[in-house]
């Protein structure tokens, strides 16, 4: 899996136009293996927490918003919480698969890949990280 450089790009701008310490964050938008574009959402922010608008899904058009399988916002601390790993196995289930980006203190971007699949036991579902990466949001 693969960010275009304008998604960081655009995370860059939007950093300039946020407060200092209060999350902010979108809709990623996917198409093949890659993010290739990005949807700041915030309905409601604080220095914890931030609730993405799905509002903003419905004005894409149906093409676009066929691609929209993963979200990303600035976090106050290192790494997922709970609510981040809850919120994208949700997400998950719903879509299929959920790419979640979260840019830490650090400035370096925690990646998962989140995907739906079967027990093959007792056939019931539930998702797992297919892959986990963290760089830099600079590089």
């Amino acid at each position: 899996m693969k960010v275009n450089k304008i998604v960081f790009e655009k995370i860059r701008e939007e950093i300039k136009n946020q407060k200092e310490g209060i999350e902010f964050g979108g809709w990623l938008l996917i198409e093949g293996n890659e993010v290739y574009n990005i949807i700041f959402s915030n309905k409601e922010q604080s220095g914890g927490h931030v609730k993405l608008d799905p509002k903003d899904v419905l004005r894409l058009n149906p093409d676009e918003r066929k691609h929209v399988k993963g979200w990303w916002h600035r976090h106050p601390i290192q790494g997922p919480s709970q609510i981040d790993r809850n919120q994208t196995y949700d997400l998950t289930m719903l879509w299929g698969e959920c790419r979640m980006l979260i840019l830490q203190p650090n400035n370096k971007i925690v990646d998962w890949h989140v995907i739906k699949a079967e027990d093959i036991i007792d056939g019931n579902e539930y998702a797992y990280v297919k892959e986990k990466k963290e760089w830099g949001l600079h590089e």
